[in-house]
Protein backbone atom coordinates (compact mmCIF):
# COMPACT_ATOMS: atom_id res chain seq x y z
CA UNK A 1 0.00 0.00 0.00
CA UNK A 2 1.01 3.64 -0.35
CA UNK A 3 3.49 4.81 2.30
CA UNK A 4 3.93 8.44 1.28
CA UNK A 5 2.77 9.55 4.74
CA UNK A 6 5.78 7.75 6.22
CA UNK A 7 8.45 9.42 4.09
CA UNK A 8 11.02 11.08 6.32
CA UNK A 9 9.77 9.37 9.48
CA UNK A 10 12.33 7.72 11.71
CA UNK A 11 12.32 4.01 12.54
CA UNK A 12 10.65 4.44 15.93
CA UNK A 13 7.89 6.63 14.46
CA UNK A 14 7.37 4.37 11.45
CA UNK A 15 6.70 1.25 13.49
CA UNK A 16 4.22 3.04 15.74
CA UNK A 17 2.41 4.69 12.82
CA UNK A 18 2.08 1.44 10.87
CA UNK A 19 0.70 -0.41 13.90
CA UNK A 20 -1.73 2.44 14.61
CA UNK A 21 -2.95 2.36 11.01
CA UNK A 22 -3.52 -1.39 11.16
CA UNK A 23 -4.99 -1.40 14.65
CA UNK A 24 -2.31 -3.60 16.26
CA UNK A 25 -0.06 -3.18 19.27
CA UNK A 26 3.59 -4.19 19.68
CA UNK A 27 2.70 -7.65 20.95
CA UNK A 28 0.47 -8.27 17.94
CA UNK A 29 2.67 -6.95 15.15
CA UNK A 30 6.32 -6.32 14.31
CA UNK A 31 7.40 -3.77 11.72
CA UNK A 32 10.64 -3.92 9.73
CA UNK A 33 11.37 -0.44 8.43
CA UNK A 34 13.98 2.02 7.24
CA UNK A 35 14.60 5.55 8.42
CA UNK A 36 15.70 8.64 6.49
CA UNK A 37 19.12 7.03 5.91
CA UNK A 38 17.62 4.15 3.94
CA UNK A 39 15.39 6.50 1.98
CA UNK A 40 18.48 8.49 0.97
CA UNK A 41 20.43 5.33 0.08
CA UNK A 42 23.14 5.80 2.70
CA UNK A 43 25.47 2.89 2.10
CA UNK A 44 25.44 1.77 5.71
CA UNK A 45 21.69 2.17 6.27
CA UNK A 46 20.01 -0.69 8.15
CA UNK A 47 16.64 -2.37 8.44
CA UNK A 48 15.18 -1.88 11.91
CA UNK A 49 12.60 -4.17 13.47
CA UNK A 50 10.44 -2.44 16.06
CA UNK A 51 12.61 -0.29 18.33
CA UNK A 52 16.33 -0.92 18.05
CA UNK A 53 16.48 -4.50 16.75
CA UNK A 54 18.45 -4.24 13.55
CA UNK A 55 19.52 -6.14 10.47
CA UNK A 56 22.80 -4.28 10.24
CA UNK A 57 25.88 -4.09 8.01
CA UNK A 58 26.15 -4.17 4.21
CA UNK A 59 23.54 -1.50 3.50
CA UNK A 60 20.36 -3.55 3.79
CA UNK A 61 18.40 -0.37 4.49
CA UNK A 62 19.66 1.18 1.27
CA UNK A 63 18.40 -1.87 -0.63
CA UNK A 64 14.90 -1.29 0.75
CA UNK A 65 15.23 2.41 -0.03
CA UNK A 66 16.24 1.71 -3.62
CA UNK A 67 13.04 -0.30 -4.00
CA UNK A 68 10.95 2.52 -2.47
CA UNK A 69 9.97 0.11 0.29
CA UNK A 70 9.53 1.89 3.60
CA UNK A 71 8.25 -0.88 5.85
CA UNK A 72 7.03 -4.46 6.11
CA UNK A 73 4.42 -5.28 8.76
CA UNK A 74 4.26 -8.81 10.14
CA UNK A 75 1.24 -9.72 12.26
CA UNK A 76 1.50 -12.36 14.93
CA UNK A 77 -0.08 -15.60 13.77
CA UNK A 78 -1.91 -18.22 15.78
CA UNK A 79 -0.99 -21.30 13.76
CA UNK A 80 1.94 -23.43 14.88
CA UNK A 81 4.24 -25.43 12.60
CA UNK A 82 3.74 -29.16 12.50
CA UNK A 83 6.60 -30.95 14.21
CA UNK A 84 7.53 -34.53 13.41
CA UNK A 85 8.71 -35.14 16.96
CA UNK A 86 7.28 -32.45 19.22
CA UNK A 87 8.50 -34.07 22.43
CA UNK A 88 12.07 -34.26 21.12
CA UNK A 89 12.06 -30.62 20.03
CA UNK A 90 10.73 -29.54 23.42
CA UNK A 91 13.35 -31.62 25.21
CA UNK A 92 16.16 -30.10 23.14
CA UNK A 93 14.86 -26.57 23.72
CA UNK A 94 14.62 -27.13 27.46
CA UNK A 95 18.08 -28.70 27.59
CA UNK A 96 19.59 -25.78 25.69
CA UNK A 97 17.93 -23.35 28.08
CA UNK A 98 19.19 -25.30 31.09
CA UNK A 99 22.71 -25.43 29.64
CA UNK A 100 22.63 -21.66 29.22
CA UNK A 101 21.65 -21.05 32.82
CA UNK A 102 24.33 -23.43 34.10
CA UNK A 103 27.19 -22.08 31.96
CA UNK A 104 28.79 -18.89 33.38
CA UNK A 105 29.70 -17.44 29.98
CA UNK A 106 26.31 -18.18 28.47
CA UNK A 107 24.58 -16.86 31.57
CA UNK A 108 26.46 -13.57 31.23
CA UNK A 109 25.20 -13.24 27.67
CA UNK A 110 21.70 -14.30 28.76
CA UNK A 111 21.68 -11.58 31.41
CA UNK A 112 23.78 -8.75 30.02
CA UNK A 113 24.27 -9.41 26.31
CA UNK A 114 27.41 -7.41 25.50
CA UNK A 115 26.50 -4.59 27.89
CA UNK A 116 29.54 -5.20 30.08
CA UNK A 117 31.99 -4.89 27.18
CA UNK A 118 33.18 -1.32 27.77
CA UNK A 119 34.03 -1.87 31.43
CA UNK A 120 35.72 -5.24 30.90
CA UNK A 121 37.69 -4.05 27.85
CA UNK A 122 38.81 -0.85 29.59
CA UNK A 123 40.00 -2.65 32.72
CA UNK A 124 41.41 -5.89 31.28
CA UNK A 125 44.66 -4.33 30.09
CA UNK A 126 44.49 -6.18 26.76
CA UNK A 127 44.39 -3.11 24.52
CA UNK A 128 41.16 -4.16 22.82
CA UNK A 129 39.12 -0.98 23.32
CA UNK A 130 38.99 1.31 20.24
CA UNK A 131 39.64 4.89 21.38
CA UNK A 132 39.69 8.12 19.35
CA UNK A 133 39.25 6.51 15.95
CA UNK A 134 41.58 3.65 16.86
CA UNK A 135 44.55 5.97 17.43
CA UNK A 136 44.95 4.57 20.95
CA UNK A 137 43.55 1.91 23.25
CA UNK A 138 43.82 4.02 26.41
CA UNK A 139 40.39 5.32 27.45
CA UNK A 140 40.96 8.48 29.50
CA UNK A 141 37.90 8.22 31.73
CA UNK A 142 37.39 8.64 35.46
CA UNK A 143 36.55 5.40 37.33
CA UNK A 144 33.18 6.71 38.46
CA UNK A 145 32.23 7.53 34.86
CA UNK A 146 33.46 4.16 33.60
CA UNK A 147 31.30 2.41 36.21
CA UNK A 148 28.22 4.02 34.65
CA UNK A 149 28.89 2.15 31.40
CA UNK A 150 28.45 -1.14 33.29
CA UNK A 151 25.35 -3.29 33.44
CA UNK A 152 24.68 -2.99 37.20
CA UNK A 153 24.57 0.82 37.05
CA UNK A 154 22.48 0.94 33.87
CA UNK A 155 19.98 -1.67 35.02
CA UNK A 156 19.83 -0.08 38.46
CA UNK A 157 19.22 3.50 37.34
CA UNK A 158 17.54 3.67 33.94
CA UNK A 159 14.20 1.89 34.52
CA UNK A 160 14.82 -1.19 32.35
CA UNK A 161 11.89 -3.07 30.82
CA UNK A 162 12.53 -6.41 29.05
CA UNK A 163 12.19 -6.17 25.26
CA UNK A 164 13.64 -9.37 23.76
CA UNK A 165 13.74 -10.20 20.10
CA UNK A 166 10.67 -12.18 19.10
CA UNK A 167 10.66 -15.73 20.53
CA UNK A 168 14.24 -15.37 21.81
CA UNK A 169 15.19 -17.21 25.01
CA UNK A 170 17.95 -14.72 25.81
CA UNK A 171 16.72 -11.95 28.08
CA UNK A 172 19.34 -9.24 27.70
CA UNK A 173 17.44 -6.74 25.51
CA UNK A 174 15.66 -3.94 27.38
CA UNK A 175 14.00 -0.60 26.83
CA UNK A 176 15.34 2.04 29.20
CA UNK A 177 14.55 5.61 30.22
CA UNK A 178 17.35 8.11 30.80
CA UNK A 179 16.87 9.46 34.31
CA UNK A 180 19.76 11.90 34.72
CA UNK A 181 21.47 14.71 32.84
CA UNK A 182 20.26 16.79 29.87
CA UNK A 183 18.62 13.83 28.09
CA UNK A 184 16.36 12.88 30.99
CA UNK A 185 13.10 11.32 29.83
CA UNK A 186 14.43 9.82 26.60
CA UNK A 187 13.02 6.29 26.13
CA UNK A 188 15.13 4.00 23.97
CA UNK A 189 16.57 0.55 23.51
CA UNK A 190 19.38 -0.20 25.93
CA UNK A 191 22.68 0.08 24.01
CA UNK A 192 25.12 -2.80 23.98
CA UNK A 193 28.88 -2.89 23.47
CA UNK A 194 29.04 -1.69 19.87
CA UNK A 195 26.73 1.27 20.48
CA UNK A 196 28.60 2.30 23.61
CA UNK A 197 31.97 1.82 21.89
CA UNK A 198 30.93 3.93 18.89
CA UNK A 199 29.55 6.81 20.96
CA UNK A 200 31.98 6.55 23.85
CA UNK A 201 35.65 5.68 23.29
CA UNK A 202 35.70 5.77 19.47
CA UNK A 203 34.80 9.47 19.54
CA UNK A 204 36.60 10.22 22.82
CA UNK A 205 33.35 10.72 24.73
CA UNK A 206 32.97 9.70 28.40
CA UNK A 207 29.37 10.46 29.43
CA UNK A 208 27.11 7.41 29.39
CA UNK A 209 23.88 9.35 28.85
CA UNK A 210 25.37 11.20 25.87
CA UNK A 211 26.39 7.84 24.41
CA UNK A 212 22.84 6.61 24.95
CA UNK A 213 21.38 9.68 23.25
CA UNK A 214 23.63 9.27 20.21
CA UNK A 215 22.79 5.57 19.99
CA UNK A 216 19.10 6.50 19.96
CA UNK A 217 19.58 9.16 17.27
CA UNK A 218 21.44 6.71 15.03
CA UNK A 219 18.76 4.05 15.52
CA UNK A 220 16.05 6.54 14.59
CA UNK A 221 17.91 7.59 11.44
CA UNK A 222 18.38 3.93 10.55
CA UNK A 223 22.13 3.67 10.13
CA UNK A 224 24.71 1.15 11.30
CA UNK A 225 26.12 2.33 14.62
CA UNK A 226 29.64 1.02 13.90
CA UNK A 227 29.94 2.73 10.54
CA UNK A 228 28.45 5.95 11.87
CA UNK A 229 30.85 5.98 14.82
CA UNK A 230 33.82 5.38 12.55
CA UNK A 231 32.77 8.26 10.28
CA UNK A 232 32.45 10.65 13.22
CA UNK A 233 35.71 9.41 14.74
CA UNK A 234 37.47 10.01 11.41
CA UNK A 235 36.02 13.52 11.19
CA UNK A 236 37.15 14.31 14.74
CA UNK A 237 40.66 13.06 14.05
CA UNK A 238 40.81 15.19 10.90
CA UNK A 239 39.53 18.17 12.90
CA UNK A 240 42.19 17.66 15.57
CA UNK A 241 44.94 17.50 12.93
CA UNK A 242 43.74 20.60 11.09
CA UNK A 243 42.66 18.74 7.97
CA UNK A 244 39.08 19.87 8.55
CA UNK A 245 38.13 23.29 9.91
CA UNK A 246 35.02 24.53 11.68
CA UNK A 247 33.88 26.05 8.39
CA UNK A 248 34.32 22.69 6.67
CA UNK A 249 31.99 21.20 9.30
CA UNK A 250 29.18 23.74 8.80
CA UNK A 251 30.18 25.66 11.92
CA UNK A 252 30.31 22.61 14.17
CA UNK A 253 33.23 22.23 16.55
CA UNK A 254 34.09 18.57 15.94
CA UNK A 255 36.42 18.14 18.88
CA UNK A 256 36.84 14.79 20.61
CA UNK A 257 33.85 13.96 22.79
CA UNK A 258 31.56 16.72 21.53
CA UNK A 259 28.25 14.86 21.67
CA UNK A 260 26.03 17.80 20.72
CA UNK A 261 28.09 18.56 17.62
CA UNK A 262 27.91 14.87 16.73
CA UNK A 263 24.12 14.94 17.07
Amino acid sequence: RDASQLVGKDTYETGDLVRDELGRNEREMSVASIGPAGENLVRFACIFVDKGHTASHDGTGAVMGSKKLKAIAVARGKARPTLKDKDRVSALANQTHEDTLNNPQRLRTYTWGTLMGIVTSATAGTGTLPVKNYTTCIYDIEPEKLEKFGGPYIRGNFKPKPAPCWACRMHHCHMITITEGPYTGLVMEEPEYEQFASWGPVIGQTDVTAAMMLSYEVDCLGVDTNEAGWVIGFVMECYEKGILSREDCDGLEMTWGNAEATK
